[in-house]
């Protein structure tokens, strides 16, 4: 690779986003008219599924190759990354516990990514820099797993003297994967609480910040 090229690690970045995006976008907008010719709703797929989210795939594989060239971009480009899937899980929560399955891979993907750079760049790494890269792994498992297991609450389409609203028990979180997000469509026993599961994010983010930014200020000064 030229110099010129590795002067520019934000364009790969971009590059390798949309790039992903548009083969991904391309394959959810035309396999469902394939497989599933009869339906309308089948290009949506790769409106609201796989274009954005194979963006964000292309757009984390990209900082990950320039992190050699750019630390700096790589460690933006993948903190930029993990709070858009954070805002698209967010935002697909409004469909059902179930919709956000799909962005559970790129929250692993952020994690793996933070481990890469950790563990085969250490050299350039201050001792502060492996503690926040440590922390910030931490964060990502922690809210990785707050999403894996969301607090629900009644949905709010249901009628609240509907069966089995009032008669099954609402658990105080639940598996992602479990039947009570949509058990039948238009019908569910429980739904994703949005506010308390954003508010376990920013906590989350918000005390990994604060532990980094602590320890960057107590460590040691150089001697004058």
């Amino acid at each position: 690779m030229s110099n010129n090229q590795r002067s520019h690690p934000l364009l790969r970045v971009l590059v390798w986003a949309l790039g992903a995006g548009f083969v991904s976008f391309a394959a959810g907008w035309f396999a469902p008219l394939y497989f599933a010719p009869s339906s309308n709703l089948a290009p949506l797929f790769g409106i609201f599924v796989t274009g954005p989210l194979g963006t964000l795939a292309g757009a984390l594989i990209g900082a990950v190759t320039v992190a050699k060239d750019s630390r700096r971009t790589a460690i933006a480009g993948i903190a930029c990354v993990w709070a858009m899937i954070l805002l698209y899980t967010f935002g697909i929560f409004a469909l059902g516990g179930w919709a956000a399955i799909p962005a559970l891979p790129l929250q692993l993907l952020v994690l793996a990514s933070i481990i890469y750079l950790f563990i085969h760049q250490p050299a350039q790494l201050s001792d502060v820099g492996r503690r926040c890269a440590a922390i910030a792994a931490a964060a990502v498992a922690t809210v990785l797993l707050m999403t894996l297991f969301p607090p629900v609450i009644r949905p709010s389409w249901t009628p609240a003297a509907q069966p089995p609203a009032t008669e099954a028990p609402l658990p105080s979180f639940a598996f992602i994967f479990d039947r009570g997000f949509h058990v039948s469509p238009g019908y569910a026993l429980f739904d994703v609480n949005r506010a308390e599961i954003a508010a376990e994010w920013i906590i989350t983010v918000a005390a990994a910040i604060g532990l980094c930014l602590l320890m960057r200020a107590l460590r040691p000064r150089p001697a004058a």
